[in-house]
């Protein structure tokens, strides 16, 4: 099995007024530290690409993202919403 190392990734809040890094090895810890860092419990947070909604909610896919990523890291019953540099996709 491959070794999985901690990588940097950006995370901010549906409203895109808090933007923070953090370090995660797994999508489960990347949702533990983006919530104690955004106010979010963990247990009810869900994780999107910031730049096209896509939802992050597989350990395999999170694997295959690079370092830098940036997340949309929202509570259960909030969405992913269009930003200013979302539009031009």
């Amino acid at each position: 099995m491959a070794e999985t190392r901690r990588r940097p990734y950006r995370v901010c809040n549906s409203e895109r007024t808090k933007t923070t890094g953090v370090v995660a090895q797994s999508l489960e810890e990347l949702k533990e530290r983006a919530g104690s860092k955004l106010g979010i419990s963990p247990a009810s947070c869900r994780v999107f690409l910031e730049r096209d909604g896509t939802e992050v909610n597989d350990e395999e896919y999170f694997g295959f993202l690079e370092g830098q990523t940036k997340f949309m890291v929202v509570s259960d019953g909030e969405e992913w919403k269009v930003g200013p540099q979302s539009k031009s996709l």
